[in-house]
């Protein structure tokens, strides 16, 4: 084989290989989840979501969850805490502190920390019970 075509051959691999990198880090960071995670906690059905899709990293982005009943009544002076975790890391949890700014609605401002997947895990006292819903989403600068 000449240098010349053996220098092609190495040229192509490399360029293949980094094709094939570029494709699967932009398959990663294209990760894309529901704007609404829906959840039935008992008799109460709950939506978590966040006010932009991604979420900016540093920011405060708003976080909604609307609770209502069985027979579509808002559920009011709900106990709720959430936590914003990236999983598969060791970087902590951030508390997301909620108010109730109108029936069934609460709010809150969840800020991430860095790029990339987060949760948010909402614990909620309801009915007696103690419930839990997981709404995944995207961060990025």
């Amino acid at each position: 084989m000449s240098v010349k075509k053996r220098y092609v051959l190495y040229a192509s691999a490399l360029l293949g290989s980094l094709l094939i990198a570029a494709v699967g880090y932009a398959w990663k960071s294209a990760a894309v989840f529901d704007p609404v995670t829906r959840a039935e906690l008992g008799t109460v059905q709950a939506q978590i979501g966040l006010a932009a899709s991604p979420a900016a990293v540093l920011q405060r982005n708003e976080l909604r969850i609307t609770l209502q009943a069985a027979d579509g009544a808002p559920v009011r002076d709900a106990r709720i805490a959430v936590e914003l975790v990236m999983p598969d890391m060791l970087c902590g949890t951030y508390q997301v502190k909620l108010e109730q700014t109108g029936p069934g609605l609460y709010t809150g401002e969840a800020v991430p920390l860095m790029p990339g997947t987060w949760q948010a895990e909402a614990s909620f006292e309801l009915d007696g019970g103690t419930f839990t819903a997981v709404h995944r989403f995207e961060a990025a600068r």
